[in-house]
Parts: structure tokens; C-alpha cells; sequence
């Protein structure tokens, strides 16, 4: 089960926006982008097997893997998640499910998916993510058969096999 989204697309960023009558909350957005690995890691100063990438064909500039993000976005916080009822939990983590899908039935060369779990503060105590880390990586594995997890300095690095 899912919520229905609308699409908007610029350049190889996709913003899913979730416009259902039965979700509580306006303005939540599932942002994928798409991303070349090898530059990822750099960016992480991660070193890496450079076989794993691109599934042994090292290509410069092909969009191997997509970022995803999803909540709500604010210029000066960044990304914030709502508190949301049991219920919808589930159709959230199903509509970004169905929104990476579709990524990846249009563009067959991506081989990882990478995301962030969010912070959470309440009453000055964090989470520090790992709540969502648990939930986003047990739909991941659900989700897309084959797949190896490993976080790195925060962020999760799901390969795709």
C-alpha cells in the first residue's frame, strides 16, 4: 500500500510529493537524485574496492547510484520527519519504495542506493537515526533481492547485486 505523489523532474533530480487526501501532512517530499558512486565515496574521503563500482565497469560520469531523501525540507534545518501515526509509517516507507522502483526501471545502470537517516530531537535527547536506519535498511532488504548494507560516517550504502 501507498499514497499517491505527483512527479516533478529537473536534470537528474525526482521530487515525489506526496498529494493524498489521506496522509496528514502537506508538503512531504521524497527526493532521489542521481549520482555518479565513485564521486560519492570521494566526497566521504571513503576508500574503497574500486571493483565493486559500477559492477566492474569503471565509466566516468554514468549516474551509478541514487540518494534518496524524504520528509520535509527546510533551507535552514534541511531534512525534518514528521511524527506520523503508526499507520501511515508503513505507506510512507512504501510510496519511497515504489518512487526508487521507478528510478531504477529507468535507468538500468544503478547499482546503489545511499540515504541519510535523520536526527531526531525530542526534549533535547536524539535517536542519533538509528531507528530509521533499522527501518529503511529492513524495507531495502524486503524490498530488492540481493542486496549487501554498510553505513560509512552516517550514511547507508546499499548495493544492489
Amino acid at each position: 500500500m501507498y499514497f499517491n505523489t505527483s512527479l516533478e523532474k529537473t536534470n537528474n533530480d525526482y521530487f515525489f510529493n506526496i498529494n493524498d487526501d489521506n496522509f496528514e501532512h502537506e508538503d512531504f517530499y521524497i527526493y532521489i537524485k542521481l549520482i555518479i558512486f565513485k564521486d560519492f565515496i570521494k566526497i566521504l574521503n571513503k576508500t574503497t574496492d574500486m571493483d565493486k563500482i559500477n559492477k566492474d565497469e569503471i565509466k566516468d560520469n554514468v549516474f551509478d547510484t541514487i540518494e534518496v531523501s524524504f520528509g520535509f525540507f527546510d533551507d535552514y534545518e534541511g531534512w525534518t520527519f514528521p511524527t506520523i501515526g503508526n499507520n501511515n509509517i508503513f505507506k510512507i516507507m512504501g510510496t519511497v519504495t515504489q518512487s526508487i522502483k521507478y528510478i531504477l526501471n529507468e535507468h538500468k545502470s544503478i547499482n546503489y542506493i545511499v540515504y541519510k537517516p535523520t536526527h531526531r530531537k525530542i526534549n533535547n535527547v536524539t535517536d542519533n537515526g538509528q531507528k530509521r536506519k533499522n527501518l529503511y535498511s529492513a524495507y531495502m532488504k524486503k524490498q530488492f533481492t540481493n542486496v549487501s548494507i554498510e553505513e560509512t560516517k552516517g550514511w547507508v550504502i546499499v548495493s544492489l547485486e
